[in-house]
């Protein structure tokens, strides 16, 4: 085992380039673990690459590639161990992530922390992996600034914010081999299959056991050029406020998610669920019927309210008394391809919570769960055939002075050498109709298929 007592030295430089991070990101493709958080337009956006060490944990072990095996505690105990010896204060004036870790946690990562009763995992299988990165591009979306944040914490020769200046001004973009021509996608689960789980649904929910349950289906196929160019594709026609890229040593995670799980810090953390959702229209009338529509929807505002309910009890747990908030409730917010009701909830957490017990108390997120949440998780997992995986987990940057940027990876693509596989889902209620349920989750698949070059099944 490695010891490594971290020594951090702080260097920042800022960028000339003004180009948003997708642009730059092909710079770095060569270097393993790439990591693209573009953010949105009144945000921030990240970029970085090369982690000096990564994480594990698979529910019941934890290890550091760096030192070895993490002491087993509970929970997510041991990625608050992994963090600590790498605390560090932000520097004012920039963007608030300025280095940590990055990485993703399972749906089924909720299953060990909250005990879900007749759920199982793949034997080992890998709930948290996040890799620890001493650099960060940031960009403030708002302004096009950029800057080059290195902490220097990397122990390995040749990662100092020199050596990372000279790799962004000298290499010019990289190409990626095509992937072989795209195969028809199938679908694990039939439209009758997927009927008789939404009725299933709402027998549960007439049986008093859950007010929505949140179902899905997985859809999987070959991939028609490399993840990256899928990602640009996908963002540049569906842009997205929690756009990701993060590659992988045998894929990538590619996800054009529009919702933000929590984002915060040690004094005040937020989460902005999505519930009720429109498709935008060129003509203007008609993208302002539809955006009434849902403004008026009974049925949505609803679903929306009633995730915010789960949404408060989540933070409650970690959170001064007192201080769950509801700033802004069903809130109509408009993307470039969607109308959205998005409500957000803020808290004061508890002195020293650390960011895997606020991950710990809030994942998975309410809004791809229902209501109550343990009912609803229960009913999951009896009914879903396959696991979810990242699907409508959490893709989370945890700064080194324990800030929090994560979003709900929902539209989310997961590639493996030149196959791919997302989910699709949605909300059953009481009076849900299942026939248009099923054409729902077939409109939400539809974005990500015109891209993906193949046809509905």
């Amino acid at each position: 085992m490695l010891t490594f007592i971290p020594q951090a030295t702080l260097t920042v430089t800022e960028l000339k380039d003004d180009r948003p991070l997708s642009c730059l990101a092909p710079t770095f493709a060569h270097l393993p673990a790439l990591a693209l958080l573009e953010g949105d337009d009144t945000g921030f956006g990240y970029l970085t690459a090369d982690p000096f060490d990564q994480f594990e944990w698979n529910g019941k072990r934890a290890r550091s590639q760096l030192t070895g095996p993490l002491v087993p505690e509970s929970g997510l105990s041991s990625l608050t161990s992994w963090l600590k010896p790498f605390s560090i204060n932000a520097h004012a004036g920039l963007p608030p992530f300025q280095g940590g870790a990055i990485g993703e946690l399972d749906y089924e990562a909720g299953y060990f922390l909250d005990r879900i009763r007749g759920t199982t995992t793949r034997p080992n299988a890998l709930l948290a992996r996040f890799g620890l990165y001493d650099w960060v591009i940031a960009r403030d979306n708002r302004n096009g600034r950029s800057w080059l944040i290195c902490q220097n914490l990397d122990p390995r020769p040749g990662r100092s914010l020199h050596n990372r200046l000279e790799l962004l001004n000298g290499s010019g973009k990289r190409t990626e081999a095509q992937s072989p021509k795209p195969a028809p996608i199938t679908c694990e689960l039939p439209r009758t299959e997927y009927l008789r789980m939404i009725n299933r649904c709402i027998d549960y929910i007439a049986a008093g056991d859950a007010y929505q349950v949140c179902i899905a289906r997985r859809l999987s196929g070959r991939l028609p050029n490399s993840p990256w160019q899928v990602y640009q594709q996908l963002s540049k026609k569906y842009p997205a406020p929690m756009a990701a890229f993060l590659k992988k040593s045998d894929g990538a995670t590619i996800s054009i998610s529009p919702e933000t799980f929590l984002r915060g810090g040690p004094d005040s953390i937020e989460t902005r669920p999505i519930k009720g959702t429109r498709p935008r229209s060129p003509d203007i009338e008609e993208d302002k019927r539809l955006a009434n529509a849902l403004k008026m929807s009974d049925k949505d505002r609803a679903e929306n309210v009633m995730i915010v309910d789960v949404l408060r009890n989540d933070l409650g747990r970690i959170a001064i008394p007192g201080t769950v908030e509801v700033p802004n409730l069903v809130d109509l917010r408009s993307w470039p391809t969607v109308h959205h009701l998005e409500s957000r909830i803020t808290a004061k957490p508890e002195i020293g919570t650390s960011p895997a017990d606020i991950l710990t108390a809030c994942l998975p997120g309410g809004s791809v769960t229902g209501a109550p949440k343990i009912r609803a998780m229960e009913i999951i997992a009896e009914l879903e055939p396959v696991p979810r995986r990242g699907y409508c987990g959490a893709i989370a940057a945890i700064g080194f002075d324990g800030y929090i940027t994560s979003s709900i990876p929902i539209r989310t693509i997961y590639t493996q050498g030149s196959e791919f596989q997302f989910h699709v889902g949605g909300g059953i209620v009481s009076d849900s109709n299942p026939q248009l349920e099923y054409e729902e989750t077939q409109d939400k698949a539809s974005a990500l298929l015109k891209i993906l070059s193949a046809s509905k099944n």
